[in-house]
């Protein structure tokens, strides 16, 4: 369909195309060809935080959870089977665009709505703060042509800074010679691809209240990580740099770190309406709803 659409558009006028794929994502049901493809592969281990529980959840959103180790190898490989053919997929989509003549004149993002835990530290599904479900593809190709061409030799390969969903109205708003709305809470990513940092998010705070027992709050500079669970109170506090797969929670070896996140996670929910502070202090056990009662007020803060 986004092949067509680019074949019957108005080509005297610029385009805006957004094509969003169903998978990878349960059920686990890729191409047989794709699946064939990965059935001998050796696959990466799973890893298991020293913090994480010993067993799987029985559910995920809407069916069993596969358990048995032959029924996990399995769900690995039509994942990354999935993968593979969503890959395919969008390289049809990129000979399309050659083909058009417009594929060096066109800004291309890459990007998801949430991961897929996959097992890692006994989870599934999303909606959780481990990287696994919270960390995303993020890929930007910028145009080829006219004034992007100048600035080819300015921009990053890679960008650090921690960046969100939030940052892609901005960013096609300024590819776009738009002018950015001033009450949303993005960025434009190209100043960062310029290699323009200053005043640039310090952190990003991400939140998941749809299930009150996995309720999460979390921080992280892309360095470090955060997380406080509101129901137990438990934190976890991880070094992305030393431990990209989260294994080691480091709450009892590092007190002054954690002192320094639980504060700006103090300042970040102060004020909210389910009381997650008091006094200075996070509150454990607030009662919880997925929506909030009045977001105008926290979006004018």
């Amino acid at each position: 369909q986004s092949i067509d659409f680019l074949r019957r558009r108005d080509p005297t006028k610029p385009f805006f195309l957004m094509m969003s794929y169903h998978r990878p994502h349960p059920p686990l049901d890729p191409p047989a060809y794709y699946l064939e493809h990965y059935r001998h592969k050796a696959l990466p281990p799973i890893p298991v935080g020293d913090w994480a529980a010993e067993t799987l959840p029985r559910r995920g959103f809407d069916s069993p959870v596969p358990s048995s180790p032959a029924e996990i190898d399995l769900a690995r490989r039509a994942y990354f089977a999935q993968i593979s053919h969503i890959d395919y997929q969008l390289n049809r989509m990129f000979m399309a665009l050659f083909e058009a003549g417009v594929l060096d004149n066109t800004l291309i993002v890459f990007t998801a709505d949430h991961g897929e835990m996959l097992y890692d530290h006994n989870l599934v599904a999303k909606a959780l703060p481990f990287d696994g479900s919270a960390r995303l593809p993020f890929i930007l190709r910028l145009p080829q042509t006219g004034d992007w061409q100048a600035t080819q030799n300015e921009v990053q390969k890679e960008v650090h800074q921690v960046v969100e969903l939030r940052d892609l109205l901005p960013t096609f708003c300024e590819a776009a010679g738009a002018p950015i709305p001033t009450h949303v809470d993005g960025k434009s990513i190209l100043p960062l691809c310029r290699g323009e940092s200053t005043g640039w998010r310090a952190y990003l705070h991400g939140e998941h209240t749809g299930d009150p027992a996995s309720a999460n709050q979390w921080l992280t500079d892309g360095h470090e990580k955060y997380v406080w669970f509101p129901q137990t109170g438990r934190q976890l506090l991880f070094n992305l740099d030393e431990d990209p797969t989260e294994l080691h929670d480091m709450t009892a070896s590092s007190p002054n770190r954690v002192q320094h996140w639980r504060a700006r996670l103090v300042e970040e929910l102060t004020g909210r309406e389910e009381g997650f502070v008091q006094n200075g202090e996070l509150v454990v056990g607030r009662p919880q709803s997925p929506t909030l009662a009045d977001v105008g007020r926290y979006a004018a803060r």
